[in-house]
C-alpha cells in the first residue's frame, strides 16, 4: 500500500450522480464523466 499524505483536517464531499444495484453482491456507482466506483460485499 503506498505511504498517503498526512490528513490535513479537510473533508471532500462528492455528490452521487447515479448508482446501480442488482441481484448480485456488486454495486456500482458513477460519480461524473471520469470517476466511478464498484463496492462488492459478499454478504
Amino acid at each position: 500500500m503506498p505511504d498517503l499524505p498526512p490528513h490535513n483536517g479537510q473533508t471532500a464531499m462528492i455528490g452521487i450522480g447515479e448508482y446501480r444495484v442488482g441481484t448480485f453482491p456488486m454495486m456500482t456507482i458513477g460519480l461524473g464523466s471520469c470517476i466511478g466506483l464498484t463496492l462488492y460485499d459478499e454478504t
